[in-house]
């Protein structure tokens, strides 16, 4: 019998658990690379760039004071460098853009670094904290050039230290608030171009992504090299989640351990709690004697971390439709109709929608569904192959409402019309051409 709350509780762990990463040389002139002649990383919406760095020393011999090349394509064109004040400089499309930060305990730290662009902003974060923003109207991210990883060889800037656990998601901002970064393998989500998780030895350098784009190694004397259990360290005192229970004084129905640690933890504990056979004095610290009461509410607390399920972009029949945002947790978001509620006046739009006549057999559970925004629209164009490919109602060409209202001038006049898009095109109109009591149409969205 398999329980999934367990009384006998263990020792939470105090010591950091390391990830793995891998090693570049700056004297070897280490770096990755990865072919885009046909252009695959381009983007010139959304994005999200994302890895964990930890500088060894900085690279003194950079061209213009330049510290550490984290990321390129071509010198001119594109770049994410830190300069000789410790600060990221991106060179883009839109122009040069410095970011008023200061990085001064970089080097012998590991720092997750993330790099999102949201509409026309462009946000940097430090260990999840956003550090600067700038804005940079209408400037592209990547073209067709080598991507390199780690230098960039035009202006001989190059990192010496170690990288971990490396995500390129295109058309997607997956961070737009201060977050905790994941030390765990980052997920292969929607728009994902390129996942470097570092997961094993074997698969070091291997693309995770659906794209799969071969790593590509460089070095003079020696290439860069996989490094176990050196990379990002993982809090202490993380609590287990999944099913667990105890049987026979055993842990036992663990899921396939992910990590080399989790196996041997496992056989530790099990060992340890089988050959016990002393009395509480024989152990170097005086346990902890919980009542009922606090028994009760710890189980409770883990049965509820244990429950609490978390979300990734993606089909959810659980949630009425097909995840397309969600948060940096996991744990809300929203929610597209897989289906169509009709063709309405954008003042009837809302009358359509709360029938649940007019829902797929999911989305009739639910009786919080509304118009999306422009914004939130926008993310559904972004992803309505995936969206259709579940089933449901083709988007194809048609032209859908947005919540926002807008006022047009024609002639000093100004006449009151709401916000739509085009799914054909993907442009979001405002003019006067249709009126709020035009018919256009509705496809909702809810959260969760």
């Amino acid at each position: 019998m398999k329980n999934n709350i367990f009384i006998l509780l263990v020792a939470i762990s105090t010591t950091s658990i390391a990830q793995n990463s891998i090693r570049l040389v700056d004297l070897n002139s280490n770096y990755l690379s990865i072919d885009n002649s046909n252009g695959a990383f381009f983007e010139t919406g959304d994005f999200t760039f994302e890895m964990w760095i930890k500088i060894d020393a900085w690279d003194t011999g950079g061209y213009a004071g330049y510290k550490a090349g984290i990321l390129s394509y071509n010198q001119s064109n594109f770049w994410l460098a830190i300069q000789s004040q410790g600060k990221p400089q991106l060179r883009m499309g839109c122009g040069d853009l410095t970011f008023s930060y200061t990085a001064s305990d970089w080097v012998g730290n590991w720092k997750h670094i993330a790099l999102v662009r949201v509409g026309e902003t462009l946000n940097w974060y430090v260990d999840g904290q956003l550090s600067a923003s700038k804005s940079c109207s209408g400037g592209k991210f990547m073209d067709t050039n080598t991507i390199n990883i780690g230098t960039n060889p035009g202006w001989t800037c190059s990192i010496d230290g170690w990288i971990s656990k490396i995500r390129y998601v295109k058309g997607t901002a997956v961070y737009t608030s201060d977050f905790t970064p994941v030390f765990e393998d980052l997920e292969n989500i929607s728009g994902t171009e390129l996942l470097l998780n570092v997961a094993n030895e074997t698969d070091a350098f291997k693309d995770s992504s659906n794209a799969n784009h071969t790593i590509n190694l460089h070095g003079t004397n020696a290439n860069p090299y996989f490094v176990a259990n050196n990379g990002p360290l993982m809090p202490a005192g993380i609590l287990m989640s999944g099913d667990v229970s105890i049987e026979n004084n055993s842990i036992k129905n663990v899921a396939d351990p992910v990590y080399a640690q989790d196996a041997a933890t496992k056989s530790y504990v099990d060992s340890s709690v089988n050959s016990f056979s002393g009395s509480y004095n024989d152990l170097t610290e005086t346990p902890t004697i919980y009542t009922q009461a606090q028994v009760d509410a710890l189980v409770a607390n883990l049965q509820n971390q244990i429950d609490e399920p978390v979300y990734t972009i993606g089909y959810w029949p659980v949630l009425g439709g097909y995840v397309f945002m969600v948060s940096a947790d996991g744990k809300h978001g929203l929610v597209a109709e897989i289906e169509d509620q009709g063709v309405e006046s954008w003042y009837n739009a809302q009358n359509l929608i709360s029938n649940p006549s007019n829902h797929s057999a999911n989305g009739q559970n639910f009786t919080d569904w509304r118009l999306p925004t422009r914004y939130e629209l926008a993310q559904m164009y972004s992803q309505k192959s995936e969206i259709e490919s579940v089933g449901g109602d083709a988007f194809g060409t048609k032209t859908y409402w947005t919540s926002n209202q807008s006022i047009y001038s024609v002639n000093g006049l100004e006449e009151e019309t709401a916000w739509r898009q085009n799914f054909g095109t993907g442009i979001q109109y405002s003019s006067n051409a249709i009126r709020l009591v035009d018919d256009l149409f509705v496809r909702s969205v809810r959260e969760f």
